[in-house]
């Protein structure tokens, strides 16, 4: 081989690497955008541990923590300190009894489609006045939405509410404390 067939050689196998390093990190960027993006999106895998981690600062007692998970309009219409007053106040103890039921959906807000994440468990709940753990369903509505300063997407809390399976007594609001 000549010196002109060995600088072909040598130009060909520098364009393979050249290519070769074009393309190799960009399916390492799509490949990593395909694996961020299966991790970050909305389902019930997604907002279950959300959920289980909120529940737990109730059980807690940590209902500092438990407003973290709001939503920005909860967080406005819901101080901090006013929220966890009514709670210390109001709730002697709370206790998951069992597993949450997830369902998620696509709704129109406002002109913009929303996922939201519906949830019921079953709870014991003691309130200050009483001695007996009575047992209710927690219901909550979470959000799929960017929150500012947040660098992804997340389940945001929207609404919590207690009360019993049956028609009988109306379910109240945990974050609020009333009954409506």
């Amino acid at each position: 081989m000549g010196p002109k067939e060995e600088r072909g050689a040598v130009e060909d196998a520098m364009m393979g690497c050249r290519t070769r390093a074009f393309w190799i990190p960009c399916l390492a960027f799509f490949c990593g955008l395909a694996l961020v993006r299966s991790e970050a999106e909305p389902s019930p895998e997604t907002l279950r541990p959300r959920l289980r981690n909120y529940c737990a600062a109730l059980e807690e007692g940590d209902f500092g923590a438990a407003w973290e998970f709001f939503a920005a309009t909860m967080k406005r219409d819901t101080p901090k300190q006013e929220f966890v007053k009514m709670l210390k106040a109001t709730l002697k103890r709370f206790k998951v009894a069992g597993p949450a039921k997830i369902e998620i959906e696509s709704v129109m807000i406002g002109g913009q489609k929303k996922t939201l994440g519906k949830t019921s468990a079953s709870i014991l709940i003691t309130e200050m006045e009483s001695k007996t753990p009575v047992q209710q369903t927690l219901r909550t509505t979470w959000v799929w939405e960017l929150a500012a300063g947040a660098e992804s997407p997340a389940w945001y809390l929207t609404g919590s509410r207690v009360g019993p399976d049956s028609a009988g007594e109306v379910p109240r609001d945990l974050h609020r404390g009333n009954r409506n």
